[in-house]
């Protein structure tokens, strides 16, 4: 929730027509989320409830029972159109689309009580690897073996939404080095991916993609490990980054049941010329009033580019 927070998917912003994909989704975290707030989003905009009441799961029953039977479906389609997900593997898209189910399904039973015709359009949740371009779709052969390029189904779709640029580009990609991929898809990364350089982390190249998969006004939420702020082989992706509006880096720590992991949570906005930064524990990250501002300039005197956190209340 945070990081729908941090690049303004809100019920109270007018988010009903604009796109947003997980290019990793996993069995729908992030969409199921973001789902709930289109939803809350849309009975705001129908006049049903104010956006507390509508993200309100004890007020939901009374937000519910004030909308129309048009406005339900309306609701239904408007998560079908928006919502947009990608994973290569197939249990989890099948596990997304059912969760994006039970999202809409008393709103579905609603519509069809006075329009019979009606069905829950097709979710955009697609198997696929993300990391191929348009056209390509060849990795599913090495996640499934032989079977797997019989299972890009809706090719031309995925191709069409590959190509297309989102308001909101949002997730927590796959942590895996590159020493743990196929050869082959290797070779295919670095021909595409800018900072495919040297030992790099699966996930800086989702980094870049979720960069160009946002439109010129887009924003752009991620969380990756730490070792992304200092680590020699993650030096290109920073540079890549600070030269697409970085807003936040945000180091975290608490978020997974290891304790000595942390993470970092990127968000960009276009034409951002300061960095927030600091380290604190997850469960105190909504108090923002102490995060220190750092400019892109004294970002880019540091050595190796280095993007660094700061204990509170320490200056910088």
């Amino acid at each position: 929730d945070y990081i729908l927070d941090a690049v303004d998917y809100a019920p109270n912003k007018a988010i009903e027509s604009k796109d947003l994909i997980d290019p990793a989704c996993g069995s729908g975290g992030f969409l199921v989320r973001a789902a709930r707030r289109l939803i809350a989003r849309q009975a705001v905009k129908f006049g049903k409830a104010t956006p507390g009441e509508a993200l309100n799961n004890k007020k939901w029953p009374e937000v519910f029972e004030r909308l129309t039977p048009a406005e339900c479906e309306e609701i239904v389609n408007s998560v079908a159109m928006h919502i947009h997900g990608f994973d290569i593997n197939p249990f989890a898209v099948h596990i997304s689309e059912m969760n994006l189910l039970f999202q809409v399904i008393d709103l579905y039973s609603k519509a069809v009580k006075a329009n019979r015709s009606f069905t829950v359009p097709r979710f955009k949740v697609y198997e696929t690897d993300s990391l191929e371009m348009p056209s390509e779709q060849t990795n599913l052969s090495l996640f499934h073996g032989s079977a797997g390029k019989s299972l890009a189904k809706d090719k031309d779709t995925v191709d069409e939404l590959k190509k297309k640029k989102y308001d909101f580009v949002v997730g927590n990609p796959p942590y895996l080095s590159i020493k743990d991929i196929d050869a082959n898809a290797k070779i295919n990364y670095e021909k595409t991916f800018t900072t495919a350089k040297g030992q790099y982390d699966l996930y800086t190249l989702f980094v870049e993609l979720g960069l160009k998969l946002s439109n010129e006004s887009g924003k752009f939420g991620y969380i990756i490990p730490d070792a992304f702020l200092g680590r020699t082989n993650a030096q290109p992706i920073r540079e890549f980054i600070l030269n697409h509006g970085l807003s936040q880096a945000l180091q975290i720590y608490g978020v997974f049941d290891d304790p000595a992991v942390a993470n970092v949570i990127l968000t960009t906005t276009p034409h951002a010329t300061d960095v927030r930064l600091t380290k604190i524990p997850f469960n105190q990250i909504h108090d923002v009033k102490n995060w220190i501002v750092l400019p892109h300039s004294k970002i880019e005197k540091l050595p190796n580019k280095k993007i660094v956190s700061v204990q509170l209340p320490r200056k910088v």
